[in-house]
């Protein structure tokens, strides 16, 4: 699977409240965060280390996403026996040193039947990330992140909360932009209420 997901651009005070900590939206890019035991046994063994222990703990990476912005990034290995390529680990890492482990599992189809999502698609899709900022209105991105795989680059927005069928729900907006760095993808995804919820799909 290209992994040419999706997003830190703005401190949280400057883009305004969201629902997931900032050291997490990098994981909504590739994915909705799980629960797993192998999850915090891993976490015990590599926070503060430096990358390179992932690495030796994983195997090859599958990609590595960049914040434009800062020095955090977040590097995707794949799940052994996930014949389907259902399921990646991500390793957030900030100033060198490992600060997070989430396993994600690829996004459910987006939602992109419902009115809310054509909008975005209509002022998004084919314009600069500079350009579709400015026409979405919707303030500033939560991050902008670039793969070093495909060097293509990804945002991910606070879509605030949209009513779907009759319910009030947070989501976020995910931009992905092709080699030219025109929008050719837009995708609308649910946010579920829980701190290690976040996903630029990898």
């Amino acid at each position: 699977m290209a992994c040419g997901f999706a997003v830190l651009a703005m401190t949280v005070l400057a883009c305004g409240c969201s629902p997931l900590s900032a050291v997490h939206w990098g994981v909504k890019l590739v994915g909705n965060a799980v629960d797993h035991v192998e999850v915090k046994e891993g976490e015990q063994k590599l926070i503060g280390r430096r990358p390179s222990a992932a690495d030796e703990m994983f195997g090859k990476r599958t990609n590595t996403l960049r914040d434009v912005n800062s020095d955090r990034e977040w590097l995707v290995y794949p799940v052994k026996l996930d014949v389907l390529n259902e399921y990646h680990y991500v390793v957030e890492v900030t100033g060198n040193r490992i600060v997070a482990l989430s396993k994600t599992q690829k996004n459910a189809t987006p939602e992109l039947d419902i009115p809310e999502t054509l909008v975005f698609k209509k002022k998004a899709v084919g314009r600069s990330p500079a350009e579709c900022e400015a026409h979405l209105g919707i303030g500033k991105p939560l991050l902008t992140a670039r793969s070093e795989e495909t060097g293509r680059l990804s945002q991910l927005y606070d879509a605030q909360l949209i009513k779907i069928k009759g319910v009030l729900k947070p989501h976020h907006l995910i931009l992905r932009f092709d080699a030219q760095q025109k929008c050719d993808k837009v995708e609308l995804v649910s946010v579920v209420a829980s701190s290690k919820e976040t996903s630029l799909d990898l």
